[in-house]
């Protein structure tokens, strides 16, 4: 139980969500067929995951046996207790015999929750101690071995091997209920705030000029817009600039606020990915641009790319490989028709694991960019590991590229080093006609920004699709 400000507690089970915890481990069940869950510190189970319940059974048919088992939960909670790191688990032999393996879910630095692997044998088999564990117990001994066949065998390296995924596990619920009590927390500090400052004829002003007020409002909104439907998203096109065609369109989140109106992704896209909420309006960006590219082919438009942004939270998601392949398949889109943009300071973050999960996005068929090229600090040779199809020029550049002889100067040195990588280059936010010379005399490769089009939604792009390729003789003599 934990206490924060205003005298509010709570208990593990209040601070995750049990469904989709329920879930985790029925998934957890169908790959490994081993029975695992989760209890809190009182015992309480939190999922009923293949339950055998045989201890339960077990009971029921020897009733003098409960309080010597009861003893056992008294010990393996007295056993727990004893655990001081989320890295740690034990193996515990109960009263009846049964084997289970527990490791601790760590909040505030005490034990709050538990995850167990229940009810099973350890081998090589023991039938000299099982004998022997019948005669003390006082059971026949045929009935007694007979009823422990209904459990599964596993030797010491299988339960080693699960109960170290299992610690992995723990470490991420335990991240999230700490989060959770965090917010808990700053939630009731605010509504104490709020309660002292209802009378107060400040309380307008507070309400205005607090930006953390503001934030931690924005975040709680966040947590709703999803489930709402208040996210859309536009599509801005990317122009060959030599044929006009249209090669791909870039989806561009926004969020239409009940009370706001629409808010930029600059004001809630950092919130989101400080408190992980990117991962989920991640994956509904991924799923809804997918579906959307897949609709305009299903409809006989010529096939494009669409290009999402990811952000560095999801792609150091474990899964996030699998789920891009489970959304693919979802939509029936092929992989070549997806294009992936990151940014390039966050892909030079953690480079090696990065590296090692853009090959496997690349051996899919999906396209990747590297995003903002020119503010980070990429070397050549990381440049030349770099699974990537496409270098997107940072805005700063293009918007200066007419009056800054610097900037015109990184621009064609950036695109002269794409060529050289057999990269195509891709300039965004080209606004006006004399960006657009230069850089198409420059051989930039792709264009995109307001001289084309803005960010449009899935109607109106149809009918850049309807044409084609648009004359770019009409925006300026090339």
């Amino acid at each position: 139980m934990y206490k924060v400000a205003g005298g509010v507690h709570y208990k593990f089970s209040d601070l995750i969500e049990v469904d989709r915890l329920q879930k985790l481990f029925d998934k957890l069940y169908e790959l490994t067929g081993i029975v695992a869950g989760v209890a809190d510190i009182d015992g309480t189970l939190l999922t009923k995951t293949g339950q055998t319940d045989f201890c339960s059974e077990f009971h029921r048919g020897n009733p003098k046996l409960v309080h010597r088992c009861t003893k056992s939960a008294d010990k393996l909670s007295e056993l727990i207790s004893k655990l001081h790191s989320e890295s740690e688990f034990i193996c515990y032999r109960c009263e009846n015999g049964i084997t289970h393996a527990v490791t601790p879910i760590m909040i505030q630095d005490k034990v709050s929750a538990y995850i167990y692997m229940s009810q099973f044998i350890l081998s090589p088999l023991d039938l000299e101690y099982f004998r022997k564990q019948a005669l003390e117990l006082d059971l026949p001994e045929r009935k007694y071995l007979t009823s422990l066949q209904k459990l599964p065998v596993y030797s010491e390296e299988e339960v080693r091997k699960f109960m170290e995924f299992a610690v992995c596990i723990s470490e991420l619920l335990a991240q999230i209920a700490n989060y959770k009590l965090k917010l808990c927390e700053e939630q009731t500090k605010i509504e104490l705030k709020l309660s002292e400052l209802v009378n107060s004829y400040e309380f307008c002003k507070v309400l205005t000029n607090d930006r953390s007020f503001k934030k931690i409002e924005i975040e709680s909104d966040l947590r709703k817009a999803l489930d709402r439907g208040e996210f859309y998203l536009l599509y801005q096109p990317q122009v060959n600039s030599k044929t006009g065609r249209v090669e791909a369109v870039e989806a561009l989140i926004r969020w239409n606020h009940p009370e706001r109106g629409v808010i930029p992704p600059n004001c809630f896209i950092p919130i989101a990915e400080d408190t992980g909420l990117i991962v989920p309006i991640g994956e509904w960006v991924l799923r809804t641009a997918c579906k959307q590219n897949k609709e305009w082919q299903d409809k006989g438009y010529k096939p494009i790319r669409v290009s999402v942004n990811i952000s560095p939270i999801q792609l150091r998601q474990w899964d996030f490989v699998n789920l891009l392949e489970r959304i693919l398949e979802e939509v029936q889109l092929d992989p070549s028709y997806l294009e992936l943009e990151i940014t390039e300071n966050s892909l030079m973050e953690s480079m090696e694991e990065n590296i090692e999960i853009l090959d496997r996005l690349r051996q899919m068929g999906v396209r990747i960019a590297l995003d903002d090229f020119g503010t980070g600090y990429s070397s050549l040779n990381y440049l030349q590991q770099l699974p990537i199809n496409n270098m997107k020029i940072d805005k700063s550049f293009v918007q200066d590229i007419a009056n800054d002889r610097n900037k015109s100067y990184i621009a064609e040195s950036i695109i002269q080093l794409a060529h050289r990588l057999n990269l195509e280059v891709i300039a965004e936010g080209v606004e006006t006609e004399e960006q657009l010379r230069i850089l198409v005399n420059k051989n930039c490769d792709i264009i995109q920004g307001f001289i084309f089009s803005e960010p449009l939604p899935s109607g109106q792009v149809e009918r850049i699709l309807r044409r084609g390729r648009l004359n770019l003789r009409k925006f300026v003599e090339v």
